[in-house]
């Protein structure tokens, strides 16, 4: 494997000795949750552009931003396979909320759960954000972060079944033996190719620029990534189903009896939609939005900020510059207004 691909991606930037308020100065966790296949390599141009615009401002700022993000279980490109894998969906979610523990506890000054924690999903890591802060909300495994705000970009929260690419892989995917099947053919396709003739030949045949082909090439010859994102598809088809799973609190619908104090500490979710995104069918996007997303009018403050894409943004942007920078310039736009809404 290429020495400099990682499965773990820390951004630590450190305030200047220049400034006059450090002793005033926060720390924040933004923590980045990938979508699948689940490389964080396939995300490192974004999240440096990301930590660019919120840490390298001109502009006095009240917060340093501490960038994390790791690669799911099972897409590991370094070691050998994990023994107890393929994980389902419900085990990466377990996974992925241990991780977020550890790096709030390794980032916090002190009180781990004081930290400031921004939260940002792809694709079905939007799904694995809004689980983490429905057992947070109700108190399962004994969570107890301070998630102030979740971005969740080309989101596969709902019916991800009936999506056009959807639709055409949930036969497959349901198959006995389909994902050991596939496992088994990369295995015999790519185990004596060298990775020299492997990334040219992934750049020729998905025209990916080489740090995203070098990903590629990692994943298709990595002890079990190829089975673990199949055996995950598989139950994306099976429970990424029906948005009443969580509940109207998550949402940040209010009630009449609602009060400003009891809507103000909610958690603030941006939702980034793709124009023409294969992995969400249009009318699945335009239902949310209509019926979750924020309107004009008294109450529905607490809603979450919805937006769809003009620019053309591809579902896989994390795999082009061009379009990491533009929705990392997004993603910093939100978080600048959730550590905004922190000092009200």
């Amino acid at each position: 494997m290429p020495s400099n691909l990682q499965d773990e991606i820390q951004i630590q930037s450190y305030a200047s000795a220049r400034d006059d308020d450090l002793g005033s100065r926060k720390t924040i966790l933004v923590f980045m949750i990938t979508g699948n296949p689940g490389l964080i390599e396939y995300y490192r141009h974004f999240l440096y552009i990301l930590n660019a615009r919120l840490n390298n401002s001109s502009k006095p700022r009240r917060t340093v931003a501490r960038i994390y993000g790791a690669s799911l279980s099972g897409f590991e490109v370094s070691g050998p396979a994990p023994r107890d894998g393929p994980l389902n969906l419900h085990q990466q979610i377990e996974r992925v909320t241990a991780r977020l523990v550890r790096a709030a506890r390794s980032t916090a000054d002190s009180d781990a759960q004081d930290l400031p924690i921004v939260l940002v999903g792809h694709s079905v890591g939007s799904y694995i954000l809004l689980e983490i802060l429905h057992r947070l909300q109700t108190s399962q495994n004994g969570l107890e972060l301070n998630i102030v705000g979740g971005i969740c970009l080309f989101p596969t929260i709902v019916d991800i079944a009936q999506s056009p690419t959807g639709r055409k892989l949930t036969p497959l995917l349901l198959l006995p033996g389909f994902a050991f099947a596939i496992h088994t053919l990369s295995k015999l396709l790519f185990f004596l190719l060298p990775m020299s003739l492997m990334i040219p030949l992934v750049q020729l045949l998905t025209r990916m620029p080489r740090r995203s082909a070098a990903t590629t090439a990692a994943f298709l010859k990595s002890p079990g990534g190829v089975r673990q994102a199949l055996h995950m598809a598989k139950y994306e088809m099976l429970e990424i189903a029906a948005d009443d799973r969580w509940s109207d609190e998550l949402w940040g619908a209010r009630t009449l009896e609602s009060t400003p104090a009891e809507g103000g500490g909610r958690t603030k979710l941006y939702f980034y939609w793709g124009e023409r995104d294969h992995w969400v069918a249009d009318e699945t996007r335009d239902l949310l939005l209509g019926t979750r997303g924020r309107r004009g009018g008294e109450g529905n403050e607490g809603r979450p900020v919805m937006e769809i894409d003009g620019r053309g943004i591809p579902h896989g942007f994390c795999v082009r510059e061009g379009s990491s920078a533009v929705v990392a310039e997004k993603v910093a736009e939100w978080v600048g207004e959730i550590v905004e809404g922190l000092g009200r």
